[in-house]
């Protein structure tokens, strides 16, 4: 704790009749999002925006567990971590270019010191995506291709190996994806790569999180339909747009920047939401943790936040779910990310790209190719 750290009756809600940044908050965040739609409509440029969410992770799990804290509002909150200066920078969204006011080195630094950030945390967070998705990626991607190859080539003795090798995937992809939201709110919280990796810690969350983050696997599947709707738009568009087969070079060109344009748009908003959903889940489960005495959370992010605002997690009890409850937990997150498979997979017939199944946008680069 620290000692020149104000109390909380100290920190008043905000009197609504002095709020002169309501103005200048809405163009912030209309300007990062235009920017966040923009770099969505590029595989490079993307890097940077995981970047970005990561560090929106942090803000957002920082907020989460101070609200369920201490109880205040999400303005009170905000103005709580402005009074404390090490917890400054979480009291504002991050920038996608400059590093802010705080910052320091060169004037270039500055402009630029908030890209550089974003991409430095894009490439960690691509190194954890590659470990979790990119193994049953190309798992699916190889039974695709044997599967193909044996029907072409009529290798009727060999059937069984596509099916086979994308079965594995499957499996793979159901273990994968049900350990990537909290391992990667997990990493962005701590703010080190290697966070990512500690499967013990993040396997208990994922229990304390309870229902909660089963809830996290339905918003992936509801979020991931109109993925799939914009996958299959090009092969029905002639039923969809009657008048596609007359447009001109110009009017398909036209046509297609439209198309990306909404898709990115979409992309950008499901995984903003997402994630933001993800880090709130992960505060919770963090706190509860705190509360059981796990000793492993300890010095983690959420006890030095907790201890730098001079403020104690709840000590009342926990109940961690027994075998059978964890069997149902397990079971439901399961079901529901098979069924971002299914239409991963059934996508795949309608409108077939190979990147496609190492870069889903929802769950890797937010990009839809």
């Amino acid at each position: 704790m620290t000692a020149a750290s104000p109390s909380i009756d100290a920190v008043q809600p905000p009197q609504t009749a002095h709020n002169p940044g309501s103005i200048g908050r809405a163009f912030g965040a209309a300007w990062r999002g235009l920017v966040g739609v923009l770099f969505c409509l590029n595989p490079l440029t993307s890097v940077a925006v995981l970047g970005w969410l990561m560090r929106t992770m942090r803000r957002e799990a920082a907020i989460a567990m101070v609200k369920r804290t201490v109880g205040l509002r999400r303005r009170a909150v905000l103005e709580r971590l402005s009074a404390n200066p090490p917890l400054a920078g979480l009291a504002k969204p991050p920038n996608w270019f400059s590093s802010g006011p705080q910052g320091d080195g060169s004037r270039l630094q500055r402009l630029f010191g908030g890209l550089r950030k974003n991409v430095e945390l894009g490439f960690a967070t691509i190194a954890s995506l590659c470990v979790a998705v990119v193994p049953f990626g190309l798992l699916l991607l190889l039974g695709w291709w044997a599967g193909w190859d044996n029907s072409f080539n009529k290798g009727y003795e060999q059937a069984w190996v596509g099916p086979l090798i994308a079965w594995i995937g499957i499996f793979l992809a159901l273990a994968a994806l049900s350990y990537l939201p909290m391992g990667l709110a997990h990493q962005a919280s701590e703010g080190r790569l290697r966070a990512f990796f500690d499967i013990k810690q993040v396997r208990a969350l994922t229990g304390y999180a309870g229902w909660r983050y089963v809830g996290l696997a339905l918003l992936y599947l509801v979020c991931a339909v109109p993925i799939f709707a914009l996958r299959g738009m090009p092969v029905f568009i002639e039923n969809i747009y009657p008048g596609f087969a007359g447009l001109d070079a110009e009017g398909l060109v036209q046509f297609e920047n439209r198309y990306r344009l909404l898709a990115a748009i979409y992309v950008f908003a499901a995984v903003v939401f997402l994630r933001k959903q993800a880090a709130r889940i992960y505060a919770g489960a963090m706190l509860r943790a705190l509360s059981a005495g796990e000793g492993w959370a300890r010095g983690t992010f959420a006890s030095r936040l907790l201890s730098d605002l001079a403020v104690a997690p709840s000590k009342a009890p926990v109940r961690t779910p027994g075998r059978f409850k964890r069997f149902l937990l397990g079971a439901a997150r399961v079901m529901l990310w098979f069924g971002v498979i299914v239409l991963i997979v059934v996508g795949q017939f309608l409108n077939h790209s190979w990147v496609f199944w190492v870069s889903y946008p929802l769950i890797a680069l937010p990009w839809l190719p």
